[in-house]
């Protein structure tokens, strides 16, 4: 039997991009970046049922409703979902055997990403020979 939750964030969905360096080797995630992923883990904690496992296997759905076609990567946009969701949803995103992603423009419901969860069970599926 498998266990799901799912919620959605409004807006334009946020891309995953690379820690910028500042003065030396600091580096800093940017504001934005940390804003959306902050986001994510507050939905995805208000929407996991109680007693949610995070141990197991995962299938992840994600739906991304874009305003316009301006150029967005899907990977990006998915990166960002799945690191936000470490330590909530699962402990590491390695546990995820299965990800699906669609990208469409948004009708009258506006940009939004749409993000499911599937616990699938304990272990790794075996392929059929």
């Amino acid at each position: 039997m498998s266990v799901s939750f799912s919620y959605t964030v409004e807006g334009r969905p946020t891309t995953w991009k690379r820690p910028m360096q500042q003065r030396g080797r600091r580096r800093f995630t940017e504001p934005g970046q940390r804003k959306a992923q902050h986001e994510h883990r507050l939905l995805a904690l208000a929407s996991r049922p109680r007693g949610w496992r995070r141990d197991g296997r995962f299938l992840v759905r994600v739906w991304l409703d874009m305003p316009d076609a301006r150029r967005s990567d899907v990977d990006n946009a998915t990166k960002l979902i799945l690191d936000a969701l470490n330590g909530v949803a699962w402990e590491d995103d390695s546990q995820i055997d299965a990800l699906e992603v669609d990208r469409a423009m948004c009708g009258d419901a506006g940009p939004r990403t749409v993000v499911e969860v599937v616990r699938t069970g304990e272990r790794m599926r075996r392929r059929a020979a």
